[in-house]
């Protein structure tokens, strides 16, 4: 459990070392929702007993947690949240995700500047998949609000897409969604992809070119990845996500 949420707060190109003797100090940093198995409505039930993050959780106890959630359940959580997990690393099961987040150190509240930094997670997150020669069919998107109010929206397209524009049109979309349900000042934002299938498997043929993705996103993908190679992640940016010389606007 703990090599998971290491490898996934690492993402999408850094390192994680959680070092033995280390996973309960590690855990202290999480969310309770960060925990794998813990989901809306097991969260649901621990922020309305006071319990956001792990620390909460530890400050509490054992005892309550059993009084509160049951024996098995209480004794679960106990164990997770000081890293202790039974379960084997299988470093040969296949990936079935892809994602990328960012916790900002000041919310973000205005709409051009979120989707700002979706574009980025996007990119990124479309070239760790295309640099597993994968493809995905689910994009979802993830909104921490500043009360820590954690949402997720999904989309499933019907052709499997990889290039950089077309997981930013979708992730936009189910971006506008969520805000438009709950507007606050944004935490954490993260896109992540799913149902990923190798990226050789045949397309389906169409008569015109009206999906979602084209086949000029794709070449467009494939040569920003070429040209980032050569000359780093920056060679090539789009226009909205370049940084102006200092002094400059």
């Amino acid at each position: 459990m703990v090599a998971k949420i290491a490898a996934g707060r690492a993402k999408p190109a850094g390192v994680r070392v959680v070092s033995p003797g280390a996973e309960e100090a590690f855990m202290r940093e999480l969310q309770l929702e960060d925990i794998p198995g813990i989901g809306p409505t097991f969260s649901a039930a621990l922020a309305g007993r006071g319990l956001v993050s792990v620390e909460d959780a530890l400050r509490v106890g054992d005892d309550w947690l059993r009084r509160w959630f049951g024996d098995d359940r209480g004794h679960w959580l106990s164990r997770k949240i000081r890293g202790l997990d039974g379960s084997s690393v299988n470093p040969g099961e296949p990936r079935k995700s892809i994602s990328s987040e960012n916790t900002f150190v000041v919310d973000i509240e205005d709409d051009a500047s979120v989707e700002k930094e979706l574009l980025r997670l996007a990119n990124a997150v479309a070239s760790s998949l295309r640099g597993e020669e994968l493809r995905a069919r689910t994009v979802t998107v993830k909104i921490r609000d500043h009360d820590f109010t954690t949402r997720e929206s999904s989309h499933t397209v019907p052709e499997a897409i990889e290039s950089d524009r077309a997981i930013y049109l979708v992730s936009r979309g189910l971006l506008r969604e969520l805000r438009r349900k709950r507007r606050r000042p944004v935490r954490l934002l993260g896109v992540e992809l799913s149902g990923l299938i190798e990226g050789e498997t045949p397309r389906q043929l169409g008569l015109f070119e009206d999906g979602v993705e084209t086949e000029r996103d794709r070449v467009l993908a494939r040569v920003r990845d070429d040209i980032s190679e050569r000359f780093g992640k920056e060679g090539i940016l789009p226009a909205r996500l370049i940084r102006p010389p200092e002094g400059e606007r």
